[in-house]
């Protein structure tokens, strides 16, 4: 775990969120740490798998179904954002395309 990040941030700021900032407070917040460290782990997993289709389509100028969306609609799933189905996002989009016109 990140405790020598987790022990600065305590120092300079995290004492001062919470009532007496003593140890009992400070195991709350240590603990709170923990358990946001994984997800943010796999959020930044995420983000960086979508730069790198992001780029990928960039510098080719051209966007392909097994290359860029399948991978990213992966990626997304995989950081827990998981979308509409078919028929929701078809319905979706076709709603956003009446409401342009």
């Amino acid at each position: 775990m990140d405790r020598p990040n987790f022990e600065s941030w305590w120092e300079s700021e995290g004492q001062y969120c919470r009532a007496g900032g003593g140890e009992y407070e400070k195991t709350f917040a240590y603990n709170a740490w923990v358990s946001q460290s994984e997800r943010i782990r796999v959020l930044r997993e995420a983000l960086e798998k979508i730069d790198a289709i992001r780029n990928d389509i960039i510098g080719r100028q051209s966007i392909n179904w097994s290359r860029h969306i399948y991978p990213l609609v992966a990626a997304l799933g995989e950081a827990g954002y998981e979308g509409l189905d078919f028929e929701e996002a078809r319905a979706a989009a076709i709603r956003a395309g009446s409401a342009k016109s």
